[in-house]
Parts: C-alpha cells; structure tokens; sequence
C-alpha cells in the first residue's frame, strides 16, 4: 500500500542525457538501502556538509531498522523528533 501511495504522488520522471558520457557504472548501486521502515527524505544539513536522513515506521509495528550504505560512514547519529 505504501507503494502504490508514492507511485501516484512522486511518479517517476527519466530525463534523457543531453550528451554523451564516458566511464562504467556499477550494475547496481544505491545511496542507502532501508529495510524496516519507509526513508522518506535525504538531504544536506542546513548547518554543515552533514547528510540527513528522514525515516518513518509506516504499519504500526515496533521493529529493527537497518541501514545499509556502500561506502563506510565518518559517523552517524540517531534523532528522535
């Protein structure tokens, strides 16, 4: 369901290149994969070259949460708002 709700809100939109481009890319490579919860936002900190990420738990479960990245962190921190 939550799915669906994205898809008709946030439809994906592919921009053609406008010119050509060299090097290989990676079959598959994400900026963070998350399993146990709905991320929502990532974006830069307002104060600094942090990145934020902004998770929600969408189906009323208390859960594990995992983040996966595919590069090491320099740190992280939890929030709770």
């Amino acid at each position: 369901m939550i799915d669906s709700a994205y898809a008709l809100n946030n439809p994906l939109l592919a921009q053609p290149l406008t010119e050509a481009r060299r090097g290989q890319l990676p079959p598959q490579l994400s900026l963070v994969t998350c399993e146990g919860a709905v991320l929502e936002t990532v974006k830069r900190a307002e104060d600094g070259e942090a990145t934020v990420l902004r998770l929600y738990e969408a189906t009323n479960a208390t859960q594990n949460v995992i983040l996966t990245f595919p590069r090491p962190l320099a740190a992280a921190a939890l929030c709770n708002l």
